[in-house]
């Protein structure tokens, strides 16, 4: 009888010791029978360890490797592809948990197409309630390719529409070996320059749109639920992509995209900075927007290239007090539209804007007023 292909399924895990067993036991249910399990235990303090060793039974090639020190998911992920044997290489977070019929699907679609990716969709469940969230947060660009394949230049700047997570998708070994594609070490958002070296690198992709994926969202102890902490990594992981872009550089057209992109990622992150940090998070901000032009990106909204107007010409306060005028101002009309469909804010959305007071005032201050509309002066290089 003809022997599947073997697919190593690398699971870093810290501290997930309530929810790695259903992590584990999402893998051990695939149909598709030849699968190398290997689990990097990154110095946990709790029962993750032996969690993880209590499903060895469960698989025919199982590595568990344990850190004496905690190293973090890049390097965690190095580890496990250093060790792996497969042709191909699946990631999984020890909180999330894969479809029965994931590695099998996006093995099938990855051959069918001669690609050296694959990937599929997801769907976002809340740790509290256990209910999947409506929007499943897949770009619409990749309508046209439902169970086909594209490669970058097909989708071009609409690349960097697609989600930067490694979890949803299926690699080929000698693909990762062969362009030297590796996870930053010691930051987090590592898996934004991973993703986009690997999109960037691929003759072709493999896209199905059956959701096989389900992604926890508001664990405490994740690394996107204590953002506060690791937000200025962001700044890292784009310059570690940069390094691959100065070796492959982008089309202008698509390079615009790219810095449009940046300076979306730059604005949302930005809430979630730590007070003590705004003014060096700021300053990347506003380099960019210079040196990027982003006031005259065309790949930005008109409010947007407003925002970097205003950003190009003032200092960081300036800035939080602006950007909670425009957040208040968007959840008013949020809530105005939620009220008629007699649907609540999520308490995550409606919390920015107190985010951003406690920045301004400390977490019992109180304005005197209201922020009023900062003037946007036509600045001369808006007119150019």
């Amino acid at each position: 009888m003809h022997q599947q292909p073997k697919i190593s399924v690398i699971i870093p895990a810290y501290n997930t010791e309530l929810y790695v067993k259903e992590a584990l036991e999402s893998v051990a249910q695939q149909d598709h029978s030849n699968i190398e399990l290997i689990c990097i235990d990154d110095a946990s303090e709790d029962g993750t360890a032996d969690a993880i060793r209590s499903f060895e039974p469960e698989f025919n090639e199982f590595i568990l490797l344990q850190q004496s020190s905690r190293v973090g998911p890049g390097a965690a992920r190095n580890i496990g592809l250093q060790k792996a044997s497969g042709e191909y290489i699946a990631f999984l977070d020890s909180d999330d948990q894969m479809a029965p019929n994931m590695m099998s699907e996006l093995l099938a679609s990855l051959l069918a197409h001669d690609a050296d990716m694959a990937l599929c969709r997801i769907k976002k469940f809340s740790n509290k309630t256990g209910e999947l969230f409506p929007n499943d947060n897949n770009p619409k660009e990749l309508q046209q390719y439902e169970n086909e394949a594209f490669s970058w230049e097909d989708l071009q700047g609409a690349l960097f529409n697609l989600r930067f997570i490694c979890m949803n998708r299926l690699y080929r070994k000698d693909f990762l070996e062969h362009h030297q594609i590796f996870f930053p070490e010691g930051i987090f958002y590592e898996d934004l320059p991973f993703t986009y070296a690997c999109l960037f690198s691929s003759r072709s992709i493999a896209y199905t749109t059956n959701t096989h994926l389900f992604y926890r969202k508001f664990r405490e102890g994740s690394t996107t639920y204590w953002q506060n902490d690791t937000a200025l990594d962001l700044l890292y992981a784009f310059e570690k992509f940069e390094r691959y872009l100065d070796k492959n550089p982008l089309p202008s057209d698509i390079l615009e995209s790219y810095n449009a992109f940046k300076f979306r990622k730059y604005r949302k992150h930005f809430h979630r900075i730590k007070t003590e940090k705004i003014e060096l998070f700021y300053k990347a901000l506003k380099e960019h927007t210079l040196k990027e032009k982003a006031y005259n990106n065309r790949h930005l909204t008109k409010k947007e290239r407003e925002v970097a107007s205003f950003i190009a010409a003032n200092q960081a306060w300036d800035y939080v007090l602006y950007d909670y005028w425009l957040t208040k101002n968007r959840l008013t009309k949020e809530k105005r539209r939620h009220k008629k469909t007699k649907d609540k804010l999520s308490r995550a959305q409606a919390g920015v804007a107190r985010r951003i007071y406690r920045k301004i005032l400390g977490p019992k201050g109180t304005p005197e007023k209201e922020p009023q509309p900062p003037k946007i002066r036509q600045w001369p290089w808006r007119q150019t």
